[in-house]
């Protein structure tokens, strides 16, 4: 990778600040973001506690802690994860606000583990739609290799194999869903 890819993940909680920590892990420069100071400080606390854990056992060297740290605060995104509340119309406003400040080409992904992304992606103007696509993660985001890639009907080609590239790089095993109701593993449970 040529240049350092710049990742932003909208929402500090359980999913989000974990999908925020991999793609830091990965050598991403990440903008995590969250409704309040306080949510933004309650994740990095406990980001720091998996880092420090992780060192621990021998999953991550001092090297990989420190530089993924340091790697969670950059703006201007290639690439931007939604993982809040699992509520189409708190994530409609969160895609609203996205859709005024990020460049046209940016890549919008959603976390999201029912809601079907052509529903989603509804909600954002024509011209957004083919850069619109489903990645979910599975938790411990940290642990868990599987990543469900989900496109919706305007998805564009190259807005899917970006994503699919973009998991192996942060060492996640990506497989295309159609996008249907639970996906595949929801739908299996």
């Amino acid at each position: 990778m040529d240049k350092k890819r710049r990742v932003g993940v909208v929402g500090a909680g359980l999913m989000g600040r974990e999908i925020g920590l991999v793609f830091a892990l990965a050598g991403c420069a990440v903008l995590l973001t969250d409704q309040s100071q306080a949510a933004l400080d309650a994740a990095m606390a406990r980001l720091s506690e998996i880092l420090a854990k992780g060192v621990a056992r021998g999953f991550y060297t001092p090297d990989q802690r420190d530089g993924a740290l340091a790697n969670l605060d950059v703006a201007d995104c290639d690439y931007v994860t939604e993982a809040v509340f699992e509520s189409e119309d708190v994530k409609a406003g969160v895609y609203g606000k996205l859709a005024a400040v990020l460049a046209p080409s940016c890549i919008i992904a959603t976390n999201t583990s029912t809601i079907p992304i052509s529903v989603l992606a509804s909600h954002l103007g024509p011209e957004r739609r083919p850069f619109f696509i489903g990645t979910h993660f599975f938790s411990p985001v940290s642990r868990m290799a599987l990543v469900e890639v989900i496109s919706g009907i305007e998805t564009s080609p190259a807005t899917l194999e970006a994503t699919l590239e973009l998991c192996r790089s942060i060492g996640k095993t990506p497989v295309p869903i159609r996008d249907v109701p639970g996906f595949a593993v929801n739908r299996l449970l």
